[in-house]
């Protein structure tokens, strides 16, 4: 198998070590960053699968950073983390495509499925049109 990296934005430390946990049992290494500009720097010059952003560092523009990542990578299954429940926020980020809105705290064994979903989904889009 190759090897695989997850680009994630958070300062949650539980939410990185749940990720990292949950990405060992399937092969999925994670890069952790908690500055934008880093993890929009990496974004560009990787070919990462899968992200997860953690909004609570994004908010009060969340939707905005999220609608940037979409144009930029439109076939990263990118997994959205927001800690409330304002349905017209998330039916917007789903709108805009994101793989799968979750609130914290998240557990491991959950991470492990949805980060099994997405990988099977980002290839699915990839198998036809070739690396993004």
């Amino acid at each position: 198998m190759s090897r695989r990296i997850g680009l994630l934005l958070s300062d949650d430390e539980e939410l990185c070590r749940a990720a990292m946990a949950a990405g060992k049992e399937i092969g999925l290494e994670w890069q952790c960053e908690i500055h934008v500009a880093d993890f929009l720097l990496q974004l560009i010059s990787c070919s990462c699968p899968v992200g997860i952003l953690d909004c609570r560092l994004l908010e009060p523009d969340c939707v905005k950073w999220v609608s940037f990542i979409r144009r930029l990578r439109p076939k990263l299954s990118l997994v959205v983390v927001h800690d409330q429940q304002i349905v017209k926020i998330g039916a917007r980020l789903l709108e805009l495509g994101i793989f799968y809105l979750c609130q914290p705290p998240l557990e491991e064994a959950e991470l492990v499925e949805i980060f099994s979903a997405a990988l099977k989904q980002h290839n699915r889009s990839t198998a036809s049109d070739g690396p993004q």
